[in-house]
């Protein structure tokens, strides 16, 4: 370059003067990802402690420079050879020591590149570069170097896209486009010379050594040797060759993808050829299955029926010669019969039949009799009636049974009544012992005190706003009563009973949950507060119910306490006297004072399974299983009671069949004697036929 080029131009530094203005570097060393730095055309300095990346930095800078550049040289002095630094370990990063031995920072398949741009000041931009790759599980001897260089700027992050495939000299002109892309060192380094216009290729040498600061370390003579004396021409020779050998490696490595492609294909027309054959037997098959399967079946059914219709065919003909054979053995049975009626017939048996049939039916009324008699006097016995067996016995027996009866019909009565109300209140108790041990079951199913209709409707809120529930707490699951204040408990149920069952909506939650609730039907009361909105402020006293309660960590919590605070400032005070003293107080039993000259107090009683405060509710459920033990007691008395008036039910009905059945049994006594006044069988009969007991 001419001494005219270097001059200053105006306020320009050294206009022609191509001077470094931006570095670039990906996954080099410590530098992992992209690391883009601007240099001042008027220079800057690097500096920083031992190990922060200097010499890595220039390290990178000499390998656009130089094929076999030399790397950080008190990093190579180095005792041992794993820790020299080579282009290999800069491109895996540094080294990180686990249980399984020592990683490095990037282990896999990946890539490095340094990008220099050159800037004359005149607008005009030079920019050069190596690219460096590595396979997955790839060796120091494995690594792929490239060269770059443009008339322009390069962004090298645009290599992003070049895929996971390896880099060649097509793919980078192609990806980074105008860039022309080198696989050898000396033809890309010739030509960065001769565009920088650098006459001699020492210089590259010297800029090195200038940049390290190290070159008169080992003495002049070794810095003209190597810095300023031209390179002898056999050492030239050698850097072509080993520049050749470098080419070849990379022809041998495509070479050597190329055989693996071709063993890996090698199979392929075999296997093709066999799945075709695979392909063609399974078409033969399915056509099988498809005609022949389906004629052969339809030849099975007819060959079945066939069998089938000659079997019935001979079972149908030996039916027929049977049912002819009966028929004719009725007709002879026929004609038997009708002459056995002709011969009866003439002998006079009519007459003899009817005595006969008169002779049955009295032996069998005087046994029917008989046997009412024993079953009177049973009946009597189990009635509670004694008689004598004689006309005016018989109607005191009469009299005495309407009595009898109508005693035990009023008696049966009663005990029906009481036994259909000790049903009803034994299957009440069992209705109230199921919704108890459903309620039960409920608690048991979550942590919360608040009842089961409040929960179903925040529950039916929370899915109308796809929320959850924990998003909406109650009032009432966000505080307890401390330990060491238990006897205020049932104070602080009843007086913050009403805000337990309010839901503590957050800020931005409260249009959304409020266009849930007005679109809902059948959630009963509801009622919900923003919790956004601060409450009035207010100091708690230190007797204050406030002071009594645990509150939950969180903004609703504390929003609840400052809410309680200013709302109920209850002053906690033994008994009614002390109340008067106090603007606003509550005793232990619930007697609040709210103003001045102001009181109430609800003296319906509150036991443990309606509490609503609490973070858990095993103090509820423990009561509700007490209870629950309490009502199955008493539905096992109230059964024992249901059974035994059913018992003397069932004897008072008793008695009122046997009263039931004297009349009845007198008048079948009557015809036998007991009573004068039927002087023939045919009077006896019509009476016994009044009673349809006696004969059935």
């Amino acid at each position: 370059m001419s001494i005219e080029m270097t001059l200053p131009l105006g306020g320009a530094i050294n206009p022609g003067q191509h001077r470094l203005s931006r570095v670039q570097i990906v996954n080099w060393g410590t530098f992992h990802g992209l690391h883009d730095l601007s240099v001042d055309r008027a220079g800057t300095l690097v500096t920083g402690h031992p190990g922060v990346g200097k010499s890595t930095l220039f390290d990178a800078m000499g390998h656009v420079f130089f094929a076999t550049p030399r790397l950080n040289e008190s990093a190579n002095d180095a005792a041992t050879r794993e820790d020299r630094r080579t282009t290999f370990s800069y491109m895996r990063g540094r080294q990180f020591k686990t249980s399984e031995g020592t990683v490095y920072q990037r282990p896999g398949a990946t890539w490095s590149a340094i990008i220099l741009s050159y800037e004359d000041g005149m607008g005009n931009t030079v920019t050069a570069g190596a690219v460096f790759d590595l396979p997955d599980a790839g060796l120091e001897g494995q690594v792929s170097k490239h060269y770059l260089l443009c008339e322009g700027k390069v962004d090298i992050a645009e290599l992003e896209n070049h895929g996971p495939r390896r880099f060649t000299v097509s793919s980078l002109s192609k990806a980074l486009a105008p860039t022309e892309a080198f696989d050898t060192h000396k033809a890309f380094i010739e030509r960065l010379r001769r565009r920088l216009g650098v006459e001699s290729d020492k210089a590259f040498a010297l800029l090195r050594t200038l940049q390290n600061g190290k070159g008169l370390a080992k003495g002049v003579n070794q810095f003209f040797r190597h810095e300023v004396l031209e390179e002898p021409a056999t050492l030239k020779a050698a850097a072509a060759a080993v520049e050749d050998f470098a080419h070849l490696r990379g022809i041998y490595r495509q070479l050597d993808t190329a055989r693996a492609q071709r063993d890996a294909l090698a199979e392929v027309p075999q296997q093709d050829l066999a799945y075709r054959q695979l392909a063609k037997k399974i078409t033969e098959t399915r056509h099988l299955l498809d005609s022949d399967v389906q004629a052969l079946e339809a030849q099975v059914r007819q060959l079945v029926m066939r069998n089938d219709l000659s079997s019935h065919q001979s079972e149908l003909a030996a039916l027929q010669i049977e049912e002819g054979e009966l028929r004719a053995r009725k007709e002879r049975l026929d004609d038997q019969l009708q002459s056995l009626e002709a011969a009866h017939d003439s002998a006079g048996s009519a007459s003899l039949m009817l005595l006969e049939r008169e002779a049955d039916v009295a032996r069998k009324a005087l046994s029917e009799k008989e046997n009412a008699l024993r079953a009177l006097r049973q009946q009597a016995t189990d009635a509670g009636l004694s008689f004598e067996f004689s006309a005016t016995g018989l109607d005191e027996l009469r009299a005495n049974a309407a009595r009898t009866l109508q005693q035990l019909s009023s008696i049966t009565h009663d005990a029906q009544t009481v036994e259909y109300e000790a049903m009803a209140s034994l299957v009440n108790l069992r209705k109230r012992a199921e919704t108890l041990a459903e309620q039960i079951r409920s608690y048991q199913r979550r942590a919360s005190n608040i009842d089961d209709r409040s929960i179903a409707a925040r529950r039916a809120i929370a899915s109308a706003c796809s929320l959850s529930e924990d998003q909406l707490p109650f009032a009432g699951e966000l505080m307890d009563v401390s330990a060491d204040s238990s006897t205020w408990r049932l104070a602080a149920e009843k007086a913050l009973h009403s805000l337990a069952r309010t839901l503590l909506v957050p800020g931005d939650l409260l249009g959304q949950v409020t266009h849930a609730i007005d679109q809902l039907d059948g959630l009963g009361r509801v009622r919900w507060i923003d919790i956004s909105q601060q409450p009035k402020a207010g100091t708690a006293g230190p007797a204050d119910l406030v002071t009594k309660l645990d509150f939950a960590p969180g903004d609703a919590g504390n929003w609840l306490k400052s809410k309680i605070t200013a709302d109920y400032p209850l002053a906690c005070v033994d008994n009614d006297a002390a109340m008067h003293v106090h603007p606003k107080a509550i005793t232990p039993a619930g007697t609040m004072k709210t103003g001045a000259g102001t009181f109430e107090r609800d003296t319906r009683g509150l036991p443990a399974s309606e509490y609503l405060l609490g973070f858990t509710n095993e103090s509820k459920i423990s009561e509700l299983q007490s209870k629950a033990v309490r009502l199955e007691e008493k539905i096992a008395q109230a059964q024992a009671s249901a059974d035994e008036r059913g018992r003397r039910q069932e004897q008072g009905g008793c008695q009122v069949a046997a009263a039931q059945g004297d009349h009845c049994r007198r008048a079948q006594l009557q015809p036998i004697g007991f009573f004068p006044g039927f002087g023939s069988v045919a009077a006896w009969r019509a009476e016994a036929w009044r009673c349809p007991v006696a004969l059935g």
